[in-house]
């Protein structure tokens, strides 16, 4: 609708000529590095309801030829979701004294806003003959209501029962095909200069999404990642170099973009018929003789596309710079997906996980009849795999955190079968990293609390408990199963190892017992904690 409108604008007059002296009317090359907002799902960010909360520092080389003393540079074609007060210009040569961003976009209701009071033509064409009238007329209202003057007579476009349209005699000047920055320079010699131009744009956004397929008679795996790359604006970039950036960036509230909106306007007879043309009259009679309603209402306009190579990692500071292959289309509205890592016969580790906390001992326990606790039930254990991030162990590069979902291949089927999923924060070079699969009903932990007691030590009081876990396989194979409290209980100093059964080692902040169960059979793990409430 909206290019028919402007292809009847532009074929009886052209555009205003630029009022700017120099006019860059597109970048010569553009690099794109987007920072993600949040930990958010390949799901998640393809919803057509999600706005994408990253940001974008855009690059652009420009080739200008600059006159000696004062000039405005008119960059036409920036990200329409720029951060104007975050705009830096290199190699220039010259002293800035102004920045502007002209954001009003051209759309048939702004058209018809900004031309209020100004002589139209109406084209109607009859329904049942074709026949084509051309009539002049002043624009009253709009875009809500568009209200035309024949000669003094007052009426509604879309009402007459015929089709209708306007064509304008020209674009308003403050209007303009695509956004644009413009800057004031001074400079001391002409001459042609290469420069840059960076700023922030919002409405981007990245995920890593891993895909691991496991091979059960070698104990490996394949694994690929995909980057999703996510542009919610109404710029496209094309042959673009992108990276993406992994790591929480600090972000000032005040790192938001203008808002460029596009008014609508009425496209239905906007008053009812049976109303007269005089009444329509009163309506606007009420505002004066020479003060008409414009009827401006933006609407935020949201909307979302999806679409459906190995990135470099390079240092950033503290973060991690991911370069993407090559240059890409990224298309406005776009999510595009680019691999990342692609790597055959992975060792890992099956093992198993029980996590516990203090509601797996409370229930069952009445201390008026007995010093001992009961475990109201037998709780199944978690299915994990552990994978070192280690080039000798088929990776070795800084993984950006995201979604792990694996498959697996069943002996006697070629098809893969999924068996798991969960995320993975972000992983350096040389540390090992779990993925959860999910619960093994044939491993079984009864944890069960054997008395709580106090003991006097110096001049102060203890409160002891003696745990007992007790692990059963009901697997024909060996496991391993790892036990560690939830960091809830152990970090606020509610839990401190006395004695175990079982030596523990620590692993991110937390104690960990390595017990292996043989085939068919039960172990036990047995502790003594020293506890506050």
């Amino acid at each position: 609708m909206l290019r028919s409108f402007l292809f009847l604008i532009l074929k009886f007059l052209p555009l205003i000529a630029c009022a700017a002296d120099i006019v860059s009317p597109a970048p010569d090359q553009t690099g794109l590095t987007i920072y993600r907002a949040t930990e958010a799902s390949t799901f998640d960010i393809s919803d057509s309801e999600s706005v994408a909360e990253g940001i974008a520092l855009v690059t652009e080389t420009r080739e200008i030829n600059l006159p000696t003393g004062n000039s405005i540079i008119t960059f036409v074609g920036v990200a329409q979701t720029i951060v104007p007060q975050s705009a830096s210009i290199e190699s220039l040569e010259g002293d800035l004294s102004e920045i502007n961003f002209d954001y009003r976009l051209i759309s048939p209701g702004d058209i018809i806003a900004d031309s209020i009071g100004q002589r139209v033509k109406v084209i109607r064409t009859q329904s049942k003959t074709g026949q084509i009238t051309e009539l002049d007329a002043t624009l009253v209202s709009g875009p809500e209501g568009v209200l035309l003057d024949f000669n003094g007579h007052l009426e509604a476009l879309d009402c007459s029962g015929e089709n209708e349209k306007i064509v304008f005699p020209r674009i308003p000047e403050n209007l303009n095909e695509k956004p644009q920055l413009s800057v004031q320079v001074k400079t001391d010699h002409s001459g042609i200069r290469k420069i840059k131009l960076s700023y922030l744009a919002t409405g981007f956004d990245w995920v890593t999404h891993y895909v691991a397929r496991i091979n059960p008679k070698n104990k490996a795996l394949d694994l690929t990642a995909w980057v999703t790359l996510v542009n919610q604006q109404n710029t496209s970039f094309l042959q673009t170099p992108v990276e993406v950036v992994a790591g929480k960036v600090s972000r000032d509230d005040d790192t938001e973009a203008v808002e460029t909106s596009l008014t609508n306007r009425t496209k239905t007879c906007w008053y009812s018929r049976a109303e007269s043309s005089n009444n329509v009259l009163r309506k606007f009679a009420k505002l004066g003789d020479d003060q008409y309603n414009s009827g401006n209402e933006v609407e935020e306009i949201i909307v979302s596309g999806i679409k459906a190579s190995i990135a470099e990692a390079h240092e950033l500071g503290d973060y991690k710079l991911y370069t993407m292959p090559m240059p890409t289309d990224l298309y406005s509205h776009q999510l595009k997906q680019v691999r990342m890592v692609e790597e055959k016969n992975i060792p890992f580790e099956k093992f198993y996980e029980f996590e516990f906390n203090g509601d797996d001992f409370a229930n069952g326990y009445d201390k008026k009849t007995t010093d001992n606790y009961y475990a109201s039930q037998v709780v199944p254990a978690m299915a994990m795999i552990r994978l070192q991030n280690k080039k000798s162990e088929g990776l070795g590069r800084a993984l950006p955190s995201g979604h792990f979902t694996v498959f697996e291949h069943p002996h006697g089927n070629e098809s893969p079968v999924f068996i798991g999923e969960s995320y993975i924060r972000d992983t350096p070079v040389g540390l090992p990293f779990d993925i959860t699969l999910g619960v093994a009903e044939d491993i079984d932990v009864q944890p069960t609390v054997i008395r709580e007691y106090s003991k006097n030590i110096g001049d102060r009081t203890q409160d002891l408990i003696d745990f007992q876990f007790t692990i059963t396989n009901h697997k024909a194979e060996l496991i391993v199963l790892e036990l560690k409290p939830a960091l809830n209980l152990y970090e606020y100093g509610q839990f401190r190892i006395v004695k175990e059964s079982t030596k523990h080692f620590m692993k991110d902040g937390l104690p960990v017992w390595r017990i292996k169960i043989p085939a068919g059979k039960q172990a036990n793990l047995r502790l003594t904690a020293a506890h506050t409430d």
